[in-house]
């Protein structure tokens, strides 16, 4: 029996002894991490302890997550303003927004997980960027590869034998959410494992939901936009919340894109629907995109690859009248000196790899100051 499984057990039993000592009166117990005890339960009957937290658990007590950071830095109070990023966004020549790469990357939490997203939601980032995937009983959860191997301890728990009863697959869509709630995610590839487990989709609408935006990377087009994001959406009165796919007018058409968007802009109260179409920095393909945006009556945003210096002529026609994304995915290319230069260039929404708060405190300085 693993030792969390006797931490569990101990906390029921105790539990059970105080409440024959009570008289019925109302058992109270201390909040901890569930790194040091079981997550509390659903209800007082609920028959199995869980030994991580879901958004529901986080969102009904606020105080069970403080940022590792917390007291390294502090956030101006309207970068917390979900208001104020929704007006930012339709400005399109409006501030500096700010995008973390899988929510954060390793820095205090494993990427991609639901403490990374909370994390960088609490330093004030503008939107996340989270990488989709099915189970085998079709539930959107939030990793980038589908391979269990990389991010999770599941090579740990087969060479310590702890892997009865699980899939002998190592990917994603032969696992059921459940049997997935038994890994936990490590840090990077190889890392530390961590208490956390992968989140869903839902987990991640609800942690967002007024606080930033998130921004889709389905890389093997398995997201069915009815059936697995508006469900969502629709349960959880988001509809401001997630973008559409950055590349999906590419792969489902212009004309699935546009019904997305109205659907989107007919629901979240303002008749429009933030998106930033991918293209290419090239002159050709920026006035091909320029074409469809306007053709299908889309937002006016762009969403480019990484950062060179050397197109800013390209751009010209297109800084100011377009909400323009670019990346500093490249170690030479992600720093504070960069994001200035991309700043005075016009661009104005940027996504960070490994700096992440690094980014926002640009931000936060530079326009909350």
């Amino acid at each position: 029996m693993t030792l969390k499984k006797l931490i569990s057990l101990f906390v029921i039993t105790m539990m059970v002894f105080a409440a024959a000592c009570s008289d019925g009166e109302p058992v109270q117990t201390d909040t901890a991490s569930p790194s040091e005890s079981a997550a509390p339960t659903e209800t007082q009957t609920e028959a199995e302890v869980r030994d991580y937290y879901t958004a529901d658990d986080y969102l009904a007590d606020p105080s069970l997550f403080v940022p590792a950071w917390e007291g390294e830095f502090e956030v101006p109070a309207a970068m917390l303003d979900f208001e104020e990023k929704w007006n930012s966004f339709l400005q399109t020549d409006g501030r500096m927004m700010t995008v973390g790469h899988r929510g954060e990357r390793n820095i205090y939490y494993p990427e991609n997980s639901l403490e990374a997203v909370m994390s960088v939601i609490a330093a004030g980032v503008d939107a996340v960027e989270l990488d989709v995937h099915k189970t085998r009983d079709n539930v959107v959860v939030i990793m980038h590869d589908t391979d269990l191997l990389g991010t999770t301890n599941l090579a740990l728990k087969r060479l310590e034998g702890e892997d009865d009863g699980l899939p002998e697959s190592n990917s994603i869509r032969d696992w059921t959410l459940e049997e997935l709630r038994q890994l936990r995610l490590t840090k990077g590839n190889g890392g530390e494992e961590t208490p956390y487990v992968i989140p869903t989709l839902e987990d991640a609408i609800k942690v967002c939901r007024d606080r930033c935006f998130i921004m889709l990377d389905d890389k093997k087009n398995e997201l069915d936009w009815n059936m697995d994001v508006f469900t969502l959406l629709r349960a959880n009165d988001a509809y401001r919340t997630v973008l559409p796919i950055y590349n999906y007018g590419s792969r489902a058409g212009f004309d699935v894109l546009k019904l997305i968007c109205k659907t989107l802009a007919n629901n979240n109260g303002s008749g429009i629907a933030p998106y930033l179409l991918r293209t290419k920095s090239t002159a050709e393909d920026l006035a091909d995109s320029a074409s469809k945006i306007a053709e299908f009556e889309l937002f006016p945003g762009l969403r480019c690859g990484e950062y060179d210096e050397t197109n800013k002529d390209i751009f010209k026609d297109y800084i100011g009248k377009y909400r323009i994304y670019v990346e500093t995915l490249s170690s030479p290319n992600d720093n504070a000196g960069t994001w200035q230069k991309i700043d005075s260039d016009g661009f104005n929404f940027v996504m960070s790899n490994n700096h992440t708060y690094d980014l926002i405190r640009y931000v936060a300085e530079t326009y909350f100051g």
